[in-house]
């Protein structure tokens, strides 16, 4: 994610690894190019994607990616659900009652179990649960 212009850094970017640049926006917008893409539609123009979908997710997902949920606590769970529908930690810890870096600390404690490096790969694996 970066907030200068994408196009600066795409080959870059690419070559070290990166499956897709965003621009920084709000979070609510990744969240949403985070759902289309892992339903298999293109996230919109301003989003530039080195693969599909398809690809990124067989990439951070293990086979048994349907345990995940099972592994959650309620407070987990409950935080992914905001996650997954756009909310920022600050507004899901107002939301639940509870501090933003308490929201983090779950946040960290789903990508551990899920096995992935950030919130986004979290919400993508999320979603993608959710649909099976």
């Amino acid at each position: 994610m970066t907030a200068f212009s994408p196009e600066r850094y795409y080959a870059d970017a690419l070559s070290n690894g990166a499956n897709c640049l965003i621009p920084k926006v709000q979070m609510r917008d990744i969240c949403r190019a985070s759902y289309r893409l892992a339903n298999g539609q293109q996230p919109g123009t301003q989003y530039e994607s080195s693969e599909t979908a398809q690809e990124a997710y067989s990439k951070l997902s293990p086979e048994d990616a349907g345990q995940y949920h099972k592994n959650l606590t309620r407070r987990e769970t409950e935080v992914m659900s905001l996650c997954a529908r756009g909310y920022t930690s600050q507004e899901i810890g107002d939301y639940l009652g509870i501090g933003e870096s308490t929201v983090k600390t779950y946040i960290k404690r789903v990508t551990e179990k899920m096995d992935v490096k950030n919130r986004t790969q979290a919400v993508i694996c999320w979603l993608k649960e959710r649909e099976s």
